[in-house]
């Protein structure tokens, strides 16, 4: 029989301690790879410095409706989190979106009182990731953001308490990232049609309709006759010459007003209103359509697109659908960088990435329905369209700086 030592008792009373001491000991703070006051960040959009006592530095930023600040970090494969400190002076202004590498979340912050919100998320390979902060509700403020390694609860880190490390080699500008999504509008709206330079225009006050598929119908509009599409098959297609195949970049505007009754703009049904089909040698398309997972999205897809389907969206929940509403839908390749535009009545977003090729070229658009023989499991938009305007400029132009 084995008889203890005293030695023993005395390392078996170390290891004892040790454990009572690890398991009590505080964990060690998250790394901070940045960390930055917002209105620091970039070139941001819509953001008004304010006073408040109870901000890291005294400062923060309060965001508009259409609030946009965007900024790169250069980071490694592995899990990461980003902390930012918000407060919400009333309940309905305490909504803003997040978007990293694509993915994008709506947060609801703290109101009356700051506080943290958190996202994680990896990243499967080494290189630049994109964070955006979006405005939706006027009034919600922002004081700082920070990213740390690893996945870590709310309030792991106090982020006030943080120092500042807004650059350094990780950091990317936004102009630098492979992909920019951003709030954009018009400068003028309604736009100016005597000065609109469009190519082509189409205003159904004819005669005769070339163009025109299935039941349809003409109406009477703010503007004169209007074009009224019906279901199931009415569609009107415009095919384009070989000179007006807006290859290099475009814009198509037109007004539209689906049957009020379906309520197009908020049902839970799947919808379609436009569709660019490509040229020959081309094989990228446009469309657009609306969905209550999409919302309205413009999708640019087809070999070459490179990650693949790039889409912009636009909630339409809030359109009044006794009225019409005016839809722009632009592109634009300048060097090696392709941006798409979606506006609803003037305002909407905008897309910059770098695919593997760029739209070449269409050759047929079609308003109000699904190209025939498609395959798409929508539904016509069902109702009325005018003073379409189809142009060889992108709208970059006509936008407010």
């Amino acid at each position: 029989m084995r008889r203890d030592t005293p030695a023993r008792f005395l390392v078996l009373a170390f290891a004892v301690l040790l454990a009572q001491a690890a398991a009590g000991a505080p964990a060690a703070p998250p790394e901070v790879l940045f960390c930055a006051e917002i209105e620091g960040i970039g070139e941001p959009v819509g953001l008004t410095t304010v006073a408040v006592p109870e901000a890291a530095g005294g400062m923060a930023a309060s965001l508009s409706g259409d609030a946009w600040v965007a900024w790169g970090l250069r980071l490694d494969p592995g899990e990461y989190t980003l902390l930012f400190s918000a407060f919400a002076p009333a309940g309905d202004q305490d909504g803003l979106f997040v978007t990293i590498a694509g993915r994008r979340q709506r947060f609801t912050v703290p109101i009356g009182r700051w506080g943290q919100c958190a996202m994680a998320f990896t990243t499967a390979a080494a290189g630049p990731v994109g964070f955006t902060i979006d405005g939706q509700e006027p009034g919600a403020r922002i004081d700082r953001c920070a990213v740390v390694r690893g996945t870590v609860a709310v309030d792991r880190l106090d982020i006030g308490k943080v120092a500042l490390t807004p650059g350094g080699e990780r950091y990317l500008p936004a102009a630098e990232l492979p992909h920019v999504d951003r709030p954009c509008r018009l400068a003028q709206f309604p736009p100016a049609d005597d000065a609109d330079n469009a190519t082509r225009r189409e205003d159904f006050d004819a005669a005769r309709i070339d163009g025109v598929e299935g039941r349809h119908g003409i109406g009477e509009g703010p503007w004169g006759p209007c074009l009224v599409l019906g279901q199931p098959d009415g569609r009107f297609t415009i095919d384009l010459e070989p000179a007006l195949r807006l290859a290099g970049a475009g814009t198509v505007e037109w007004w539209v007003r689906p049957r009020p009754a379906l309520h197009a703009w908020s049902d839970q049904g799947w919808r379609y209103l436009f569709h660019a089909q490509p040229a020959p040698g081309s094989a990228l398309r446009l469309d657009l359509s609306r969905s209550p997972g999409t919302e309205l999205a413009l999708r640019l897809s087809g070999s070459g697109a490179g990650d693949a389907d790039a889409r912009i969206a636009t909630d339409t929940r809030g359109l009044d659908p006794e009225a019409w509403h005016h839809i722009l839908v632009s592109w634009e390749r300048a060097g090696d960088v392709v941006t798409l535009w979606l506006l609803v009545d003037g305002r909407g977003r905008q897309r910059q990435w770098r695919p593997d090729a760029a739209p070449g070229g269409f050759r047929r658009l079609v308003f109000g329905n699904a190209p025939p023989d498609d395959g798409l499991p929508f539904l016509p938009m069902d109702g009325a369209i005018d003073r379409i305007r189809i142009g060889t400029a992108s709208v970059r132009q006509r936008l407010a700086r």
